[in-house]
């Protein structure tokens, strides 16, 4: 039997509000609408007290009725053969207190697993392999006995600043991921490096995807895009790795160029200092919020460069998606040099730069050129996140 487990970093509750825009969700995406799969399950993130008293969390994902409840375990089918499991559990000061590393301690306690096992057992799935897409839950997946067990480690979550208080614990489970299971993907040479020594498990380089056939066509204009100017774009998260700086310089250096920002601020310290103090300043700098998923490749269609200016040297190990997104939108790229992007580096309208200064320049080449030829980007297959993800269940399911 092809029965696979999910238990994801970014939850089905996640895509569902927000759109399926992170690799996880992505390759999981896939995985649900895959006819050669008998049984798929996602377990999503237990709901706490807490979050339901302070951010009016649901515990439950779906409207539909549910198929089995059992000590605040709940089951619901979403298709035929795809089923969501959902925990309430009563925890406030763990929450508290553990913050982000309450995700590995609930992953890991035996009220969790057994109700995992339950759930299964109800389900009739008693051989199945496992993908996760964070090192939170690499107990969980030990404990569940699958036949096969595959961390999709993503970013190198030990490099996160706002997690250094329990980066120990993230480097011990990354640690037994590379003795107990038996395949970890990862997006980038960084991570790659970070995990390989002493790694019984595969290990496997995969970068990160896009589906292309989103960001084909033609789009209408967003009403709330600037009028009248050249548009260079970025969506993205705004936080430490974005380089305020440097957006600064340039929209200082093209008083006669719109630049505008799609996504969220992460860190509220962040959009203080750099936001409120900084960029908010220019008024050919303009911040339109964050987008549903769904939305995002109108807002590409429309912007004349895309650009993604981050810190190298402030990366964890990840694969910005994002620039594959541009690239399905045939646009001009301006980035720095991070994660596994070089190698699309062609000095014509794609222009990867290993510091600032050459980021200014590339840009510059951009605009001076920016009408002259039509631009088509080549999407390798490999590239699809169809086939990402098929040939993930392949690896499993020899």
């Amino acid at each position: 039997m092809k029965n696979l487990v999910i238990i994801p970093f970014h939850d089905f509750k996640k895509a569902i509000a927000e759109g399926f825009r992170t690799r996880d969700t992505h390759i999981y995406e896939n995985f649900i609408n895959n006819e050669s799969l008998d049984k798929v399950i996602i377990i999503n993130r237990p709901t706490s007290l807490i979050e339901r008293i302070l951010k009016k969390k649901k515990v439950l994902t779906l409207k539909n009725d549910v198929i089995y409840q059992n000590e605040y375990c709940y089951i619901q089918q979403l298709k035929e053969n795809v089923y969501i499991i959902d925990f309430f559990v009563f925890d406030v000061m763990e929450v508290i207190t553990k913050r982000h590393s309450w995700l590995p301690y609930i992953y890991s306690r035996n009220d969790i697993i057994e109700k995992v096992n339950n759930a299964l057992h109800f389900l009739n799935v008693q051989t199945f392999s496992v993908y996760m897409s964070s090192p939170f839950s690499v107990r969980l997946g030990n404990e569940i006995n699958p036949g096969y067990k595959i961390l999709d480690a993503v970013d190198n979550f030990s490099k996160y600043e706002n997690w250094k208080f329990f980066r120990n614990e993230i480097h011990s489970l990354y640690e037994l991921a590379k003795k107990d299971y038996d395949k970890i993907y990862v997006n980038s040479e960084d991570t790659f490096n970070y995990l390989k020594n002493n790694c019984k498990a595969s290990l496997q380089l995969v970068p990160n995807g896009v589906d292309s056939s989103k960001f084909q066509g033609s789009f209408s204009r967003p009403k709330d895009l600037p009028q009248g100017k050249i548009i260079v774009g970025y969506a993205g998260k705004m936080q430490r790795m974005f380089n305020a700086g440097l957006l600064a310089k340039v929209a200082e250096l093209n008083p006669q160029v719109d630049f505008v920002l799609l996504g969220v601020f992460l860190d509220k310290s962040w959009k203080r200092k750099y936001w409120n103090n900084n960029l908010s300043r220019f008024s050919n700098i303009h911040y339109l919020g964050d987008k549903k998923y769904t939305d995002l490749p109108a807002y590409y269609r429309n912007f004349d460069i895309c650009m993604i200016p981050y810190f190298i040297e402030k990366q964890h190990g990840g694969d910005p998606i994002k620039f594959y997104e541009y690239m399905a939108c045939n646009k001009p790229i301006v980035s720095t040099d991070i994660g596994n992007i070089a190698k699309y580096h062609n000095n014509e309208n794609i222009i990867i730069s290993p510091n600032e200064e050459e980021f200014i320049t590339g840009l510059q080449r951009l605009l001076s050129n920016i009408y002259k030829n039509k631009i088509s980007h080549e999407i390798p297959i490999e590239m699809e996140w169809k086939t990402i993800s098929s040939q993930m269940l392949d690896d499993v399911f020899v």
